[in-house]
C-alpha cells in the first residue's frame, strides 16, 4: 500500500506527517494532499475488498463454509501431529486437494 513517512496508512490510525501528530517532524515535511490521497485509496480498497467479500458469500457461500471447515479441521491436526506424526498433514493436503477436483456445484 501506499506510505506516507515511512507508515502504512492501511494499517496505523495515525500518520506522523499530519500536523499535531506526535512525532510530525515539522509542518511542511508531507504533502497533506498526498495523505489524503492516500486515505482515500485505502478507503476504496475496503469498499472494494468487502464488496468482494458479499459476492462470495451470495455466490459460493456453501463451499466457502465447507473450505473453512476442512482448512480448520487440518489444520488443527496438522498442529497435533507438527512434532512426530506428519502424516496428518498430508492426509490435509490430499483432502484440499480433492476439494478443489471436485466440480462447483
Amino acid at each position: 500500500m501506499n506510505e506516507c513517512c515511512g507508515k502504512n496508512h492501511c494499517e496505523s490510525e495515525k500518520c506522523e506527517c499530519v500536523p499535531g501528530h506526535k512525532g510530525c517532524r515539522d509542518e511542511g515535511s508531507c504533502n497533506k494532499s498526498h495523505f489524503f490521497m492516500q486515505v482515500a485509496d485505502c478507503a476504496w480498497m475496503e469498499v472494494l475488498k468487502d464488496l468482494i467479500k458479499e459476492h462470495i458469500k451470495a455466490t459460493d457461500k456453501d463451499r466457502m463454509t465447507e473450505l473453512a471447515k476442512l482448512i480448520s479441521e487440518g489444520n488443527r491436526e496438522c498442529w497435533r501431529s507438527k512434532m512426530g506424526k506428519k502424516h496428518a498433514c498430508k492426509d490435509f493436503e490430499e483432502k484440499l486437494c480433492h476439494f478443489f477436483s471436485k466440480s462447483k456445484k
